[in-house]
């Protein structure tokens, strides 16, 4: 499914970050990862996912042994893995270059850890689990919200003593702080640029963002299994005095916690964000699942509506005509919901207007990338850098064009660290025509040389304006 499938938007723009800006600011197991593929096998787009769809295997596999640690009945297990497999947000973070690619396996490693820690008692399962949330940390942000769940975890465990603590916090400091000392240097100034991220319901009531942050994975999950899920949550909390079970509840309480309190306060709402949260849960969600009366009827909306639910997006990134004839059969104002899920500050510099043009983020960018460089050769002008305020297509082109040239991302904080700036040099400027961003308002001396179309089969095509700015 994945063939002929090109980077979207955020893998171009973690690929760039890897290939070139190799650090431990953001998603460093990630990277770290892009980078060796990279490296082995440059220009691949499949390879690139190759250890991405391994990873999203083994969390299967972790998630199944799980299962069976808690003693779950075999048609349980069964269906709590394939729920999961075959659930929106495992297949697209296992095949995919998204940091829960790493963040999932890595955690669920983590917390198999804590537990053979918890019943050995020995240092060097607690070391172990110290190294493992450390590096659950280095995955993402929101791994660090994890980790330090887990070491609240074992804080709150007086009755124990303190060493397990000592033993597993401090060689997750020392895994982490690459990522700290990243930060410092950066003055912390790359968290803070995530502030309006996804901050879709700002001008909303508090009741309104509440309620947005507790449905906003069914972008992702199944309703049963979200609700599901939520009923594993409230099943921990009546048996968080069980032996083992605080190591799984604090961690996901202290992630939605964190998660609840942006969306609350600063009306930011990812549907994805808390799912990591679930996954040590996950069996407890499905424990009994079989004994209930009417189980069939559970097992078949689990699979009916998670399948499809899946299914949707992957047959439509790979021949994004069914995306069209989806669309066609369908109310317009349903296509047009995608920007709802944008914050406003940032939906011009990404600008995707439609479900559909999303879908086709995934594909043209290899030819446009040839003809692009094709047309600027024949003006003798040579792609050194090229410059784009709006991130997908800046990273993109660093990713196709035959070049391969620096790129400089403008007016965009996440990525100032990453610009490349260098003002003595002429860069090329794309902008999909008509955007607010374009070069012509801020810099005098460009000039527009060129339109070109991104198109492929299934997609409309998309008009950028090339142009040129002097030093």
């Amino acid at each position: 499914m994945l063939a002929g499938v090109e980077l979207g938007k955020d893998e171009a723009a973690y690929w760039y970050w890897a290939r070139h800006h190799l650090d431990a600011s953001y998603a460093f197991v990630l990277f770290a990862v892009i980078r060796v593929a990279d490296t082995l096998q440059p220009g691949v787009d499949l390879f690139l996912r190759l250890p991405i769809l391994i990873g999203g295997l083994g969390s299967a596999w972790l998630l199944h042994a799980a299962c069976r640690r808690l003693s779950l009945a075999p048609e349980d297990r069964l269906i709590a893995v394939v729920t999961f497999v075959t659930s929106h947000w495992a297949w697209h973070t296992g095949s995919f270059l998204h940091p829960d690619g790493v963040l999932v396996p890595i955690w669920l490693l983590t917390l198999a850890s804590a537990h053979r820690a918890d019943r050995t008692e020995t240092d060097r399962d607690w070391l172990l689990t110290g190294v493992l949330a450390g590096l659950t940390a280095l995955c993402k942000y929101s791994g660090c919200v994890l980790a330090a769940g887990l070491l609240l975890a074992l804080a709150l465990r007086r009755q124990r003593g303190f060493r397990p603590l000592l033993l597993c916090a401090l060689p997750c400091a020392v895994v982490a702080s690459p990522l700290v000392l990243a930060l410092w240097k950066l003055d912390f100034h790359l968290p803070f640029t995530l502030g309006s991220l996804s901050q879709v319901a700002a001008d909303r009531s508090v009741l309104w963002r509440g309620g947005l942050f507790l449905l906003a994975p069914l972008l992702y999950l199944s309703p049963p299994l979200l609700l599901l899920l939520y009923a594993g949550v409230a099943r921990a909390w009546t048996r968080r005095a069980e032996d083992g079970v605080d190591l799984l509840l604090v961690p996901a309480l202290s992630l939605m916690g964190t998660f609840a309190f942006f969306a609350l306060v600063n009306g930011q709402v990812k549907g994805n964000w808390i799912l990591p949260g679930f996954l040590g849960l996950w069996p407890l969600a499905f424990r009994d699942l079989h004994r209930r009366r009417v189980h069939r009827l559970w097992w078949v909306a689990l699979l009916v509506i998670g399948i499809g639910q899946a299914a949707i997006p992957a047959t439509t990134l790979r021949w994004p005509g069914l995306a069209q004839a989806l669309v066609a059969s369908s109310p317009n104002s349903i296509n047009a919901t995608y920007p709802s899920i944008v914050s406003p500050t940032d939906l011009p510099r990404e600008p995707t207007f439609s479900w559909t043009e999303r879908v086709c983020e995934y594909h043209g960018w290899q030819e446009f990338s040839e003809e692009l460089q094709d047309r600027l050769e024949n003006q003798g002008i040579a792609v050194a850098r090229v410059s784009s305020a709006e991130y997908g297509v800046g990273f993109g082109l660093g990713r196709y064009l035959p070049s391969q040239p620096e790129v400089t991302i403008t007016d965009d904080e996440r990525f100032a660290h990453i610009a490349d700036v260098d003002e003595k040099e002429i860069s090329v400027y794309v902008a999909r025509s008509g955007s607010r961003l374009s070069p012509l308002a801020w810099h005098p001396q460009a000039r527009i040389i060129d339109r070109i179309d991104r198109s492929s089969d299934g997609c409309g095509a998309v008009s950028y304006e090339i142009s040129m700015q002097f030093p």
